[in-house]
């Protein structure tokens, strides 16, 4: 009998232990950079350089793209453009607009601190290009 009387005060605790778990969790990108290798091009030398596609995350739905030579904070290449995004964790969409187009990626967290986004190269292959947090 002890046993059940102990089992029957103990079970609340259990059940709001069990019931307060990850699902809680609530994951924001607002503030967080994450950045990815682009590329390799050259300048009017010929010198290879390196190109890092940067997403900086500025609120809940915008984030503004911008390209880096040789490091993910290194000089800007062109203009920063502005998008917004959705997130669905582990899923995010985001949609950046140029100039020109307007760009739509869809995206999988691999963890907290990198998501895989894919597009394709110049020759039509499907390349993945992970981004880090920075």
């Amino acid at each position: 009998m002890k046993k059940v009387l102990f089992f029957l005060a103990i079970l609340p605790m259990v059940i709001f232990i069990s019931c307060s778990s990850d699902d809680d969790k609530s994951f924001s990108l607002t503030g967080k950079t994450y950045a990815t290798l682009n590329y390799t091009a050259h300048d009017i030398l010929g010198k290879p350089y390196t190109v890092y596609k940067v997403w900086r995350f500025v609120s809940d739905t915008e984030v503004e793209q911008s390209s880096r030579e040789n490091s993910p904070t290194g000089k800007f290449i062109g203009d920063v453009e502005k998008g917004t995004y959705t997130l669905d964790y582990p899923k995010l969409n985001v949609q950046i607009i140029d100039g020109i187009s307007n760009n739509k990626y869809e995206c999988d967290f691999l963890d907290e601190n990198t998501f895989r986004s894919y597009w394709y190269s110049i020759g039509g292959d499907k390349e993945p290009h992970d981004f880090i947090k920075q």
